[in-house]
């Protein structure tokens, strides 16, 4: 496995090369974006160890019980900040737990804004406006289970993007 060293001389760890993809789902319906959404999550799990959320509760009467059960638990993890009530909560960076990452997993396609991080603190998705836009750093494995899955079409390098897109 191709891999760098991150960290001083008396810590070192070994990271995991990771490609930046765009999981391309604009043609694709809702549920096809919610299930790239949570495939992508579901994939990277284990290298997750904090994540952060909003969550538009103004929108909640239009999503399915589970997601409206995640969407409280997430919302009890802390007391509303400026700027939230009770239609839009924001999380804050929280530490993967088992229960906490379940309920971010069901709540991330609905969000306007949902990240994942590693140890290291390398970003490991980046989620915009209920899974129209997905950013994945992913290993060459995960990049081959998320590819088998929704096609390696939909994986786009980011890089090759940036240039499409200009």
């Amino acid at each position: 496995m191709a891999a760098r060293w991150h960290g001083t001389a008396r810590h070192h760890v070994v990271v995991p090369e990771r490609t930046e993809y765009v999981v391309d789902t604009g043609d694709r319906g809702d549920s096809e974006r919610i299930y790239a959404c949570r495939l992508v999550l579901s994939v990277t799990a284990e290298d997750v160890a904090s994540f952060e959320t909003d969550i538009p509760l103004a929108s909640a009467w239009n999503w399915p019980g589970d997601v409206r059960e995640a969407a409280a638990f997430l919302s009890s993890l802390k007391d509303p900040s400026r700027g939230e009530d009770a239609l839009y909560r924001r999380t804050g960076r929280v530490p993967k737990t088992d229960r906490a990452w379940e309920a971010f997993v069901i709540v991330a396609p609905y969000a306007y804004d949902a990240s994942a991080w590693s140890d290291d603190t390398q970003q490991i998705a980046a989620l915009s406006d209920t899974a129209e836009s997905i950013v994945a750093a992913l290993t060459p494995d995960q990049t081959s289970v998320v590819g088998r899955a929704i096609g390696q079409d939909a994986l786009v390098p980011l890089k090759q993007w940036r240039k499409r897109r200009r």
